[in-house]
This record gives C-alpha cells, structure tokens and sequence, in this order.
C-alpha cells in the first residue's frame, strides 16, 4: 500500500474519528449510565437491608425489654404475696423495684376488690381499680396480662404498656394483681440508642426518621413529634405499614405522606418468647433516597453534561471520566475499609466475651466454636466441632433443653433461655445458660446459633442458699422456745410452732398483725422495748406478764436482738420467749409454805401455852362441881358445868389448831369435794355445833375430782363453817347454814365484793364452785375490803380475828383457786369457793362429752 493509501486511510479514520469518538462517547455515556443505574440498585438495596436490619434489632431490642418487663412482674408477683399483709414493706418494695427499673413509670399492688394497696404514688392508694382491662383479665384469666399502649391517669397521662400478674395465696387463691406501667419514652430511649449505633456504624450521613406501630397500625412513637393522636399509617395505605403483617423484617421503596418525597423504609415487627405471645409492634425506619444516592448524584450530572455537550474533547471526557472513577474508587475501598472494620468488631465481641459462641446444623452438628470453647469445655474449637448432645450429662434438665432446640429446628422460631448441665474434656460438670435461635431461609432452618453463660458458681450459690434457708427453718420450727420475729412497725413477720403452742395464736391468725400478746396495760412497756431494740439495744432475760389467746395471763423470760441487713439496716426485731409461769407459781407456793409453816409453829406454841394451864382449870371446875353436890348449890353447879362446856370447847378448838400446824403432805393427792365437805360438817356437828344453829349440805352428785391437797382443803372448808356458825351465833343465836358445791364455765363473771383474784384468769376453763351461806347479821361496807386482812384493829360483827378468811384466801392462792363473798347487812354472808378443774375432767358434764366417769376411774386409780 502507499503512502497516499495509507494518508487516505487515515484521512478516513481521522474523517470517522468524530464519529468514532461520538459513538465512544454514546457507549461511555450509556455504559456509566447503565453502571450508575445498577450501583444506585446496589446501594438502595444495600441501604434497605441495613434499614431492614435496624428495624429487627430494635425490635429484638424491643421484644426482649417487654419480655424481661413480663417475666419480672411474675416475679414480683410472687414476691408481692409475702407483704401482702404489710402495706408499707410493700410500698418500700415497689418503691426499690421502680428505682432499679427507671422504664417503669408506676408500679402498684391491688386487692382482690380491685383496690389500690400500695403504689410508688401515693394518690393512686385506696382508688378503685377493678374496671380496668388488666385487673378484670388478672383476675378473670390468672395470668400475665400485657396491653396495648394507652393514656394512663395513674402515670400522669402519659401513654404507657400495662403489664399485669395475679397474686395468688398459698391455696392458688385469687389474692390481687400486681401492675406496672413501662412508659413508651423508655421504649423510645432503647431505640434511639439502637439506631444511633447503627448510624454511626453504616455512616449514612441523612436523617433517619422512625416511627413504632401497634399491631392495628396505630402510631404511639415518631421522631418527628407531630403530636397527632389517630394517625393510622394501615389505614393510610402505607405500603411499608401493611408489608408488617407478613411477620418478616424487610425494606420498600414508597412515597412519604407528608412531604411526597420518594423513601427507603425498612420495617420489622416484634416478637414473642416462650408464653410471652409479644405485641406485634411495627418498627419503620425511613431514609431519604437521594440521601442514600447522593454519591453519584455528581456522576449523573456529570453524564448528563456530556450527553448535552457531545463535542467537548473526548480526551478531556476521558480524563475527566478517570480523575472519577478513581475518586469513586477510593470511595469504595473507604467503604469497603470500614465494612472490613464493623467485621473486625464483632469479631472481637465474640472473640473476648465471657459468653461462648456456636453454630450447629439442624443435625446437632457444632460448625462453628468461638476461643471460650477451650475455658468452657476444654477443647480448642477445631476438635469440638462434634455433635453438640455429646457434651450433655445425664441431668434430666438436659431433657428440656434437647426439645427446645429441636422445637427450634421445626418451628423456625427462637425459644426461651434454658439451662443444660454440660462435661468438660477433663471430666469437671458446669451449668450454662443458653440463647439461641434458629436460621431460616426459604422457610426452612438451615442451623441453629446461639451463646453460652457459664452459671455454674450462680447456681452453687442458689443451692447453698437454699440449704441454709431450709436447716434455718428446720431449726426455727423445731425449736422448743418460742421464736417471733417482728416488723419495725410493729407488725409479725415470724410466728413459729412453740410460740403457737405458747400463746394459743396460729401463724395464720398472727403474721402481719400487731403482737396481740400484749394485755393493755403493759402496752406502753412493750413500745419501750421496741424502741430499744430498734436502736440497736439487745435485752436479755427479762420477765414480763403476757396474754395468751384464751385471755390467760402467763409470765414469760423474754430476750430480744435487732436483725440488719448486708449494709446493717435495722430491719426486724428477734424475740425469743420461754414461759416461766410454772416456775414463778412454784417459787410463790414454796414461800407460802414456808411461810405457813411458821405460822402453823406459832400456832402450835400458842396452843400448848393454852392448853396446859386449860387442863388445870378443868380439873378445879371438876373438884368445885364435886364438892358442891348440895341442891342449894344447883345454880352455882349449872355455871360450872357451863364453864367447863366451855373450856371443853376451847380444848377442842386447841386440838384443832394443833392439827393444822402440822407439816403439809409433800404432794398433791386426788380429792373428791363432796367427800371433804361432808366430813367438815359431821366433825362440826359432832364437836362443835349446838342446836342452835342446823346444818345443811346440798352436795351435787357425779361431780368429778380434783388434785388438791385435801388438808389445805379441808382447812378452807373448816374456817369458813365456823365463820358463818359464829356469824349466826352473834347475830341472834338461832340460823340456817348452807354449804353446796356445783359445776360452774366461765360464761358469766361471778366476782363479787371483795375478790381476791381481780383481773387474774389461769388456763382452767371451768372449776367447782362451793357456796357457805349463813344467817348472821352481814358485813358493814366499811370493814369488806379488809375482810380478808388478818388481825382487825376493830372486830367486825359476825368476823373473828380475820386470821380465819386471811387462811382461806391464802390456801386457795396456793391451791390456784379463789374467794369471793356476797353479803347485805342484816341478810347474811354467802362465801364463794372456787376451786378449778383441768380441762379433760370438763367434758361429761354441761353437755360437753361422756369423759367424766373415765376422769373419776382415773382419780380412783391414783387415791
């Protein structure tokens, strides 16, 4: 070819070269424009998963908040039925509760009425809250009740989810609700932190707007505050707010109602866990689109200028097109460097957490360990890489766990944290704690991920608590001393079987009440020891008188210590309580003795000092009556034989007291009352009586026996016959005396004037009461209150020296019985005896059973 050829050639090339480079410039165009479309495709969609997957986590995030809010209510629920019965500790508990969940804006315990017991605001206690929805399904369906959200007047109107738990009592009894308020802006806080870091880490540089949705459509949260009350985007039409009810997290493009601008939305909704059926909340985060394609906007520009200028140097065009496609490259190797560094930190989460991280096939096949495999198992994740079932004892908790898991593999869905007891490769046994949840894709689970928390130590520590709680209930329970562990309001918060056996109350009758041992006029002596244990006093040893629950006053050695707490808060008091009521009797009834023995050696004296002289003075009477036998001396021998009548009698009387001063018998013997009432009687006709004065006995018939000492007995008995028969004689020498005994109960009081056991009660229900009637002339008003006194300065009418009724009154002390009298003057005296009866001799009689003849075989056998 020649040159002109060749110049021709190229003339033509250089002639084509416009169209050439027209035609590279249409390819270059269409090539950036068809590469831009397909990069603005990439990045819309890569935004809108991101969208998508900020949506799910915050309604993970969401998910798990109402779950942890559902479960804790259950259990404060359980822990609420302890305090039921202390309204205060259960306001301190609400109180504590709120501080340690601030999301909670209002915590409250209601009746079984529906009543407001205790609440953390105190002008909600006492409201009636039976109408509301959660109180009528707690108390319809008993169970968890989680409601929509809604205005609540109980948290300032602010709008809130109300979570509801039954309280139920130890029989499974309705008892009353627990219900907490969780306020949607705490709600709103934990997605906003969410979808900040997820800002922060995709670095999209346009506003995210984000609104939450009830199931119905409804929205209760926007970012852009609009305050509009029924906003329902379902209602609306919004593609984004229907796309929620296929249940999957994903992302649309759409147009934004207000401003009619195209947006990126990503969408999810919550879920629940386990029995926890969740809300079905919406969760749209939107996203401008020319936010997420303002990066090529500049390209799109730059090709619509070249398209416009088709004959701008195509060098210039190319140098330009290179200068940015590498700015475009550096742009996305920056984003692939930061992509490279959001890998680089999740895997350092999982590579440096305490928690063990895993993957396993749907076959239990492990595919993936994280490094903690080699502290938790002792295997390095290599080696480990096994069937997971391998590492499960033979712990039937275990169990739970395999079916939870292959519920997972079936269903799809994640199942509630549970427990498994897992072998190490060096044969030692930990507790873990599992979360996982299932991989599906096309419907279809693909593997099972999830963490491991070793809870080995947690639940050593539960175990040990456990033990220790259970040997101190033991101990508590067995304990022969009364143990009663008191509120620093007053109130019981321990009543255990010796103190039931002591005081007759139960702990049902007696836990959360004031301590009703307490008789009313010690009531200011028990706030004083109160208040010194509560200031941090222990008291040892001191003996107080007490009330039993029949009414019966005891005396007890009480001891008493401040309980704390781990930061040494006085939070209770300890009482620990002996009854010494039997020893105080003994000790009162050995000074009694030796007290009367004493009188009973003075008395003896007297009486030998009187009858030795009475001996002589009866002789002379009898020698003087000898020697006057003349009938001239009939009056002066009637005197004398009246003399000595007389002093026969004295002697008698001496004999008597020489009786009763000797030593008591060393024990209590079995007495039949009417036995030693009738022999009182016949000794006093036989050696005391006259004509003058009849004697009546009205014995009642199948009384039962008592233990009693017969001789203080009879003593009693002796003291007031002759009482009543000297009362006749002064009065007008001529009387009729009565003595009965009968069966009394304590329906009625029968104290009368003078009683000398005002105010005391013992543990007998019913006794014998025997009554001493005679004619005399009565007593004064005057000389009644000291009728019992020994020795009258000045001698009442019908009443001796006062010796006599002193002696009474003071065996019937010893013999825990009593005296009582009912007098008028010129109408005679009646003496009340009343000597009591245990309570199985009560029974046969007053329509009370058939034990009485078994009581009196009993007494036979011990006479």
């Amino acid at each position: 070819m020649t040159t002109a050829s060749l110049s021709s050639e190229s003339n033509k090339l250089y002639r084509r070269l416009p169209l050439l480079i027209l035609a590279i410039g249409l390819m270059a165009v269409l090539s950036g424009v068809l590469a831009l479309r397909y990069l603005q495709t990439r990045m819309i969609g890569t935004a809108g998963e991101g969208l998508a997957l900020a949506a799910s986590d915050i309604a993970d995030k969401l998910s798990h908040e109402l779950f942890e809010r559902y479960t804790g209510l259950q259990i404060f629920a359980r822990t609420a039925e302890t305090y039921m019965h202390d309204r205060s500790a259960l306001t301190a508990y609400l109180e504590t509760v709120r501080r340690v969940y601030p999301v909670y804006l209002w915590l409250a315990v209601a009746d079984a009425t529906g009543t407001i017991i205790a609440s953390t605001d105190p002008a909600s206690v006492g409201k009636d809250r039976s109408r509301q929805p959660w109180f009528q399904f707690a108390s319809g369906e008993a169970q968890v009740y989680v409601g929509e959200v809604s205005s609540s007047p109980d948290a300032g109107k602010s709008r809130v989810v109300s979570i509801a738990a039954p309280i139920t009592d130890r029989p499974g009894r309705f008892a009353g609700a627990v219900v907490a308020h969780v306020g949607i802006a705490a709600l709103e806080d934990t997605a906003v932190r969410s979808l900040r870091s997820f800002q922060a880490m995709k670095g999209y540089y346009g506003r995210l707007e984000y609104e939450l949705l009830t199931s119905s459509g409804e929205v209760f949260v926007d970012s852009l505050k609009r305050g509009e009350e029924s906003l329902n985007l379902k209602h609306l039409g919004l593609p984004s707010a229907e796309l929620l009810s296929a249940g999957k997290p994903g992302y649309v493009s759409e147009m934004h109602l207000r401003r009619h601008v195209p947006v990126l939305t990503g969408y999810a909704q919550t879920e629940g866990y386990g029995r926890f059926p969740g809300l079905k909340w919406g969760i749209l985060i939107r996203l401008d689109e020319r936010d997420v394609l303002s990066p090529i906007r500049k390209v799109q520009r730059v090709l619509a200028l070249v398209a416009a200028l088709v004959f701008v140097p195509v060098l210039g065009f190319l140098l330009w097109t290179s200068a940015r496609l590498r700015r475009e490259g550096a742009q996305a190797q920056e984003q692939h460097a930061r992509a490279q560094e959001a890998e680089q930190r999740i895997r350092d989460i999982v590579e440096h957490s305490t928690n063990l991280f895993y993957s396993h096939t749907p076959d239990h096949v492990l595919t993936y360990l994280s490094p903690q495999a080699r502290t938790y198992l002792g295997y390095d994740p290599a080696e480990a890489r096994i069937r997971w079932t391998e590492f499960l004892t033979d712990n039937p908790c275990n169990q739970k766990g395999v079916e939870l898991t292959q519920r997972a593999i079936d269903t799809g869905q994640a199942q509630p944290p549970y427990e498994l007891e897992l072998k190490t490769k060096d044969g030692r046994v930990i507790c873990v704690e599992v979360h996982e949840a299932p991989v599906v894709r096309d419907g279809k689970t693909v593997a099972v991920v999830g963490s491991l928390t070793d809870i080995t130590e947690r639940k050593k520590a539960e175990a040990a608590l456990q033990e220790a709680n259970a040997r101190l209930s033991a101990l508590i329970s067995s304990s022969p001393l009364a143990i009663a562990v008191l509120n620093p309001d007053g109130r019981v918060g321990l009543w255990n079987p010796a103190a039931e056996a002591m005081f007759g109350w139960t702990r049902d009758e007696i836990i959360g009440r004031s301590l009703p041992i307490v008789p009313p006029g010690r009531m200011e002596e028990h706030l004083a020891l109160r208040s010194r244990t509560l200031k941090g006093e222990a008291i040892t040893g001191i003996e107080l008188v007490r009330q039993k629950k029949s009414g019966a006053s005891i005396t007890i050695s009480l001891s008493t210590a401040p309980l704390r707490d781990s930061n040494g808060t006085i939070t209770g008091i300890l009482g620990i309580m002996t009854d010494v009521t039997q020893a105080k009797q003994l000790e009162h009834h050995a000074r009694r003795l030796e007290h009367m023995a004493l009188l009973g050696q003075l008395m003896g004296g007297i009486a030998h000092e009187i009858k030795n002289p009475l001996f002589v003075l009866t002789g002379s009477m009898q020698l003087l009556n000898d020697r006057l036998a003349n009938k001239e001396y009939a009056d002066l021998r009637g005197d004398l034989d009246r003399m000595d009548e007389a002093a026969k009698r004295m002697m008698q009387s001496i004999q008597r007291f020489l009786t009763l001063a000797r030593p008591a018998p060393p024990a209590q013997e079995v007495c039949a009352v009417q036995a030693i009432l009738q022999q009182t009687l016949d000794f006093l006709r036989h050696e005391f009586l006259t004509n003058q004065v009849s004697v009546e006995a009205n014995l009642t018939p199948d009384l039962p026996s008592i233990e009693s000492d017969p001789r203080l007995l009879q003593e009693v008995f002796l003291n007031l016959v002759v009482n009543a028969v000297q009362a006749m004689r002064e009065a007008h020498g001529k009387g009729k005396l009565t003595a009965s005994p009968r069966p009394r109960v304590p329906a009625s009081d029968h104290a009368g004037h003078g009683d000398t056991e005002k105010g005391r009660r013992s543990d007998i229900d019913h006794w014998i009461e025997v009554r001493i009637q005679d004619d005399g002339p009565g007593v004064a008003p005057e000389h009644r209150d000291k009728l019992f006194e020994p020795f009258f300065t000045t001698k009442p009418p019908g009443i001796g020296t006062g010796l006599g009724l002193w002696t009474v009154r003071s065996n019937l002390t010893t013999l825990g019985g009593a005296v009582t009298f009912e007098t008028e003057v010129g109408q005679g005296t009646t003496f009340i005896v009343r000597l009591p009866l245990v309570r199985e001799q009560t029974r046969g009689w007053g329509g009370h059973g058939g034990a009485v003849s078994e009581n009196r075989r009993r007494d036979t056998a011990k006479g």
